[in-house]
């Protein structure tokens, strides 16, 4: 993890950044970075959505080479 951030106590959202290290099909890792954005329930003591936001620019063309491979 990287970064966590929570803007207050009240807040029914937490977002957490990462960096994740896949192993893709053919055996090659490739890292990339993301937010998970965490919406709490009015306890702040469980997950009620998930959303995962990140950018596939940087390893499109790995996917892609394992298409036509």
């Amino acid at each position: 993890m990287l970064n966590v951030f929570d803007t207050s106590e009240t807040s029914k959202s937490v977002a957490l950044h990462f960096r994740y290290l896949w192993t893709l099909a053919d055996g090659k890792q490739v890292s990339f970075e993301c937010v998970d954005v965490f919406e709490l329930n009015s306890a702040r003591d469980r997950f009620e959505k998930l959303t995962i936001i990140y950018d596939t620019a940087p390893l499109r063309q790995d996917f892609d080479n394992l298409r036509i491979k």
